[in-house]
């Protein structure tokens, strides 16, 4: 169940507001998470808790802060503007327990933490401004809402320009927005975002896009059996696991908690790591990282990899001068036990039988053990079971009876190689008593070696995607625009300069390139390795690079296709004609959107608009404070067949402009813009 809460199926209670009974039941089992998570997390990871089980389990208790990036180049903006909404707050209110302060991260750039949860800033309405303020900047990308812990990895990966990096469990796809931005400012690198599941797929697309960037690529494919178009130097694997770690974000994950969930996640895990490893560079890095506790997910995994790789080794960072030394963490653990409590019928009556007539040498303590939602008088009934099961704890394979060895396989269990155990206490464990976050882990390995020769590579194009037996809309091939339109017609409709990368626009083609030669309505624009990626045809893309052009239907254009807000930093540097420079006052017009009258214009402006053909036009602030890292404050329209233009630019975007230029409308717009309300108001009498 999602810690969401239930959704009503229409009609009863739960539509008029009142809750049901799972409603209440829900509500119950969050309350009981907060006040006294179960026992068996942490008599589990004792280990893990060494400083003191109280204060382990007290952190959990607590909501967690809210944390978030600021995109670079809008970062130093971006701080001033939550000083004075935090300022401002402050002062409106008499409680200090509502006073929201911010904290900065010093381990990561326009990293930022505030003291107060998610659930405080979405009731108090004191907090209504900040609410709307960081809703607004993530969804116009300037902002990514992430828990500060799920920062870490990207961060050791240290992706740089130009790099070739593959996200191989991506969705939801804030990590993903990291690496894109340490990529992107080169041509030729990529960022290959995959996940497989298709509707986390495009979630993860939803909230990727919003960081406009050409270098990465969306993709549908089981993790484990990603082909091999190229290799990457940087691979992160943050793949699915038990979610323990997230109990202070979501604390309802504790009650559906279970050890067995881990030994199922175990060989899944393992596999999306060593073909991560498989698609790996020689001196390239690869992360791995979960959000959970238990160490045969963490470093349990990361003993396989060292096993079935002996180019794999753990990078140390004991002796890290950078400013990630002071990320508080913990080593990584080299001995556990394995901890069972599988209550499948079947299961529990083979072991029992194999007991009986094999009994152990005394190794293996067995206990009667209630699932928590049993064992709590507050759990809410519809999650309960009504069964105990058997918690068994082994030390070793040997003590395992046959019955569960299928489950509980060697892997499972602390190495005994000399070399494997070296290594583990260089992963890195990070707990929420130490630095107010959530849990996670993550281990680095780098892979030595020389370049791999012709053979070794055909080796590795035996692991080809599943077969596909049904046609999708992602299915749809790409193509190069030039293919299959008179790119000619854009070049010179828009007066784009000869260094424009007009062979890096794609586009898809329909389900077969054969059964229609139209461009597709979104022209996209990618980098040189998300071209060569896309256009191999070996994976199922779902979405990639920025959308620069769009199809459109209007008449009266030479070109049936207009400018895209997403895209248009990356076209207007080349163009020389249809963009249009004008003042603060006429651009605050065009901010409001819609269709925007000539009347409400200035007359300089008018007269250079009136003998435009009809088509896509960017109107670009002339803003004398302007920063050079910055792109210059544009707004795509579509000059109309009277005396108007039509803004094309969604409401956030324009919300972001807005905030961008608030100091320069803080000063007397001018006489223009008041000279065309006055011309407006007289033509309306």
């Amino acid at each position: 169940g999602s810690s969401s809460g239930w959704r009503g199926s229409g009609g009863g209670a739960a539509t008029r507001g009142r809750p049901t009974g799972r409603m209440r039941a829900r509500r119950s089992a969050r309350r009981s998470a907060r006040r006294s998570p179960p026992s068996t997390i942490a008599c589990n990871f004792l280990r893990a808790a060494s400083s003191g089980t109280r204060v382990f389990v007290a952190a959990f208790a607590r909501g967690l802060p809210i944390t978030c990036r600021f995109a670079p180049l809008a970062a130093d903006s971006l701080e001033v503007e939550l000083d004075a909404l935090l300022r401002a707050q402050k002062g409106s209110v008499s409680a200090s327990a509502l006073v929201v302060e911010r904290r900065r991260l010093p381990w990561i750039a326009g990293g930022w933490r505030l003291n107060t949860d998610k659930n405080s800033v979405r009731k108090a309405k004191t907090h209504a401004s900040l609410r709307s303020w960081l809703t607004l900047l993530e969804a116009a990308g300037s902002l990514t809402r992430q828990e500060q812990v799920s920062m870490v990895p990207p961060l050791f990966l240290n992706a740089g320009s130009g790099d070739l990096v593959l996200d191989a469990c991506a969705a939801p796809g804030s990590k993903t927005t990291q690496l894109m931005e340490a990529v992107s400012s080169s041509s030729s690198g990529v960022v290959v975002a995959n996940d497989d599941n298709l509707p986390r797929a495009h979630t993860l697309v939803h909230q990727v896009k919003r960081v406009a960037s050409p270098s990465w690529v969306a993709t549908h494919c089981d993790a484990r059996r990603l082909p091999t178009v190229f290799l990457f130097d940087k691979v992160l694997c943050d793949v699915p696991c038990s979610g323990d770690g997230t109990a202070r974000k979501t604390p309802t994950v504790i009650w559906r908690w279970s050890c067995g969930q881990a030994i199922s996640l175990h060989a899944l895990q393992t596999d999306v790591a060593l073909r991560g490893a498989q698609l790996l560079k020689p001196g390239g890095r690869l992360a791995y990282s979960t959000c959970a506790l238990n160490p045969i997910e963490n470093e349990a995994v990361v003993a396989q990899l060292l096993r079935a790789d002996a180019d794999l080794s753990v990078v140390d960072y004991a002796e890290d001068a950078s400013a990630l030394k002071t990320l508080r963490r913990r080593p990584g653990l080299v001995s556990w036990k394995v901890a069972d409590d599988a209550d499948d019928e079947e299961t529990r009556r083979k072991e029992a039988e194999t007991a009986s007539t094999e009994h152990s040498s005394g190794a293996l303590l067995t206990q009667a053990f209630t699932p928590p939602l049993a064992a709590a008088a507050t759990s809410p009934s519809s999650m309960s079971s009504s069964a105990s099961s058997t918690l068994r704890i082994y030390d070793s394979p040997a003590e395992v009876l046959p019955a569960a060895r299928r489950r509980l396989r060697p892997s499972l269990f602390p190495p005994e190689e000399d070399r494997i155990k070296a290594q583990l206490p260089r992963c890195m464990r990070f707990l929420p008593q130490d630095d107010d976050s959530g849990a996670f882990f993550v281990a680095v390995l780098e892979k030595k070696g020389k370049k791999e020769t012709k053979a070794a590579e055909e080796r590795r194009e035996t692991t080809k995607a599943r077969a596909v037996n049904h046609k999708m809309p992602e299915d749809a091939s790409f193509v190069e625009l030039a293919d299959v339109y008179d790119v000619g017609l854009l070049v010179e409709f828009f007066g784009l300069a000869p260094s424009f990368p007009i062979r890096r626009l794609l586009s898809r083609s329909g389900i077969d390139v054969e059964s229609s030669s139209e461009a597709s309505k979104k022209i996209l624009l990618v980098s040189e390795a998300a071209k060569e990626f896309i256009l191999s045809g070996r994976v199922r893309v779902v979405h990639a690079g920025v959308v620069v052009l769009q199809k459109t239907s209007h008449a009266g254009s030479p070109v049936p296709f207009r400018l895209a807000q997403d895209g248009v930093a990356f076209v207007l540097p080349y163009m020389s004609k249809r963009k249009q420079r004008c003042g603060p006052a006429d651009f605050k017009v065009l901010l409001e959107g819609g269709s925007v009258s000539f009347y409400l214009l200035s007359n300089d402006l008018v007269d250079t608009l009136k003998p435009l053909d009809g088509g896509s036009l960017v109107f670009v602030l002339d803003d004398l404070r302007a920063d050079d890292r910055q792109a210059p404050a544009a707004i795509v329209t579509w000059r109309g067949d009277g005396d108007f233009v039509v803004v094309y630019c969604g409401k956030p975007d324009l919300q972001v402009l807005k905030s961008r230029l608030a100091d320069l409308y803080q000063q007397d717009d001018g006489g223009h813009h008041h000279q065309a309300q006055a011309a407006a108001a007289a033509a309306a009498a």
